[in-house]
């Protein structure tokens, strides 16, 4: 993607424009941010997976978006992916905190992070690297690779910079701001009822337990990929 490029894609999400219902989604790549997706979208819908949009819910809001990972050239600005969704916008991203709309602090805009433990980020994040290809159709990674890129995890050199440096970065937060919430996937795979109630009071919504259980029972691996 040519510099310029790059500067209007930064300059078009520093200046985006929210709405008063918009909530943000953010976490490190293969954190759980598409399970937790989906949970935020249904404590919207009231539990309700046919009133889940199903053209946009599913959008994200990055700087660039990597159409192939082998070659970083084939990028594209994705603002206006979600300029246009209706609302309530869950907006998803992997940007850091000093990447986001800089509207993001004056207005408050309610946050949830999603943290997963790093082993399994690894493992999660090698295994969808590895399904892209190069021009020549070889995969971006191969099982040989696996030594190399767990070094390139470690240090920071894969796609959306570090883990560490990505969680630190809004650990940072703490005590500065009030409406960022933290939740772990493994709080959700112990707990998901409570994990559901905690975040919905954040995003401002009131969740009954009979609105709860629907949500859970629409959340599953099933459920999601019959939701699609």
């Amino acid at each position: 993607m040519p510099n310029n490029s790059v500067d209007k894609a930064v300059d078009a999400v520093e200046n985006f424009e929210y709405r008063k219902d918009d909530v943000w989604l953010i976490g490190y790549n293969k954190s759980g941010t598409h399970w937790m997706n989906e949970v935020m979208q249904l404590i919207f819908t009231e539990g309700d997976p046919s009133k889940l949009d199903h053209r946009h819910r599913r959008d994200i809001l990055e700087i660039t978006e990597v159409t192939d990972l082998c070659m970083v050239d084939k990028m594209e600005p994705t603002v206006e992916f979600v300029k246009t969704d209706p609302s309530p916008r869950v907006l998803k991203t992997h940007l850091r905190p000093e990447h986001l709309p800089k509207e993001t602090w004056v207005k408050k805009i309610p946050i949830v992070y999603i943290l997963r433990n790093p082993k399994d980020v690894f493992i999660s994040l090698f295994n969808f690297l590895s399904k892209f290809t190069d021009k020549n159709g070889d995969p971006c990674l191969k099982p040989e690779d696996f030594d190399k890129f767990l070094q390139d995890f470690i240090s920071g050199e894969v796609p959306y910079d570090g883990w560490y440096d990505h969680v630190t970065s809004y650990e940072a937060l703490i005590g500065k701001v009030d409406h960022v919430l933290f939740v772990t996937y493994e709080d959700m795979k112990k707990d998901l009822p409570a994990v559901i109630k905690i975040v919905a009071k954040h995003i401002g919504c009131n969740v009954t337990d009979e609105v709860v259980d629907k949500i859970v029972e629409n959340t599953t691996v099933e459920a999601m990929k019959r939701n699609k």
